[in-house]
């Protein structure tokens, strides 16, 4: 019996009928779902123009983020930070800063009037870095902010996943 749901569901799914929610591994007859952070790593190779950045690898909190970005071309950055917990918060583009940069010169993130401050939880964070020379929507999801940028919906672009430890 559940080896005909089990070929039945196979048949479906490699037949397109099925989407699964989540991209998913199975480890010892157990199903995972990837964690936001593993889906975001498999975009960086994809990256199609260049950009620096830097940012201290850990912060204390209630200390404003001190990350700067230089890109090679005109375009806006958008900074999502992910917090232990796998929740996801767009901090850039927001009330003080659209996130233009102008090529080969730099955008500065240490200061009150910009807004990124680090907040709770304590612990490792992750902050994606996506570039891109179109505006992007700020009401997107993650993952289909990434695969739009992947297909080339806002030009060019860049994405870094940078590790921030807040104690």
């Amino acid at each position: 019996m559940y080896k005909k749901i089990i070929l039945a569901t196979t048949i479906l799914a490699i037949s397109g009928c099925v989407q699964p929610q989540q991209p998913q591994i199975i480890t010892q007859e157990r199903v995972v779902s990837k964690t936001l952070v593993e889906q975001i790593k498999e975009f960086e190779s994809s990256s199609s123009v260049q950009v620096n950045i830097e940012m201290p690898s850990s912060l204390q909190m209630g200390k404003f983020l001190n990350l700067k970005a230089s890109p090679q071309m005109d375009g806006y950055l958008t900074l999502v930070v992910i917090n232990p917990n796998g929740k996801a918060e767009t901090v850039l583009p927001n009330r003080y800063d659209s996130g233009f940069i102008r090529a080969n010169s730099w955008l500065y993130t240490d200061h009150k009037d910009f807004g990124i401050q680090t907040f709770p939880p304590k612990g490792m964070h992750h902050v994606l870095a996506l570039f891109t020379q179109k505006k992007t929507p700020s009401n997107y999801a993650v993952i289909q902010l990434l695969q739009d940028a992947k297909s080339g919906r806002f030009g060019r672009f860049y994405n870094k996943l940078l590790a921030l430890d807040i104690h």
